[in-house]
C-alpha cells in the first residue's frame, strides 16, 4: 500500500513540475502537452518571437532547434529575454511547441519593435 502511494505522489509530483511534455521524435510530429500559441492582433503571418526557459543558452539553443527544425532564427535575443524571432512554418511551429527548452511562443505584432 504504502509503496503504491508512492509512486502515485511521484507521478502527480512530476505532472505538476510541469515536466510531462515530451519533445517529437520527428521534427512536426504531435507532442502530448503541447505550449500554447499566443495569439496578438495586427500579427504579421508566420512570424513569432520564442521564448525559452531560464537557464537556457539561447545561442547554442537556437543553433540546435534551427538544425532540427530547418529555419533560420531573424535574431537571438539575449539581454530582455532569452530566445529568438524567426518565420516559422506550421510544422515548425508544431515541433517547437513541444521542446522543454520552450517557455513561450508569441506571435509577431506588426510594426512592433523586436525585443
Amino acid at each position: 500500500m504504502i509503496h503504491q502511494l508512492l509512486a502515485i505522489l511521484c507521478v502527480v509530483g512530476l505532472l505538476a513540475c510541469g515536466e510531462r511534455r515530451t519533445s517529437p521524435t520527428q521534427p512536426g510530429a504531435e507532442c502530448s502537452d503541447p505550449i500554447p500559441i499566443t495569439h496578438v492582433a495586427n500579427a504579421i503571418p508566420n512570424s513569432y518571437i520564442v521564448e525559452f526557459r531560464t537557464g537556457v543558452d539561447s545561442v547554442s539553443e537556437t543553433a540546435r532547434l534551427e538544425a532540427k527544425y530547418g529555419f533560420h532564427a531573424q535574431a537571438v535575443y539575449q539581454h530582455v529575454l532569452s530566445g529568438f524571432g524567426a518565420q516559422l512554418t506550421e510544422a515548425n511551429v508544431r515541433g517547437l511547441q513541444c521542446e522543454s527548452s520552450i517557455a513561450a511562443i508569441t506571435e509577431n505584432p506588426a510594426g512592433q519593435p523586436p525585443p
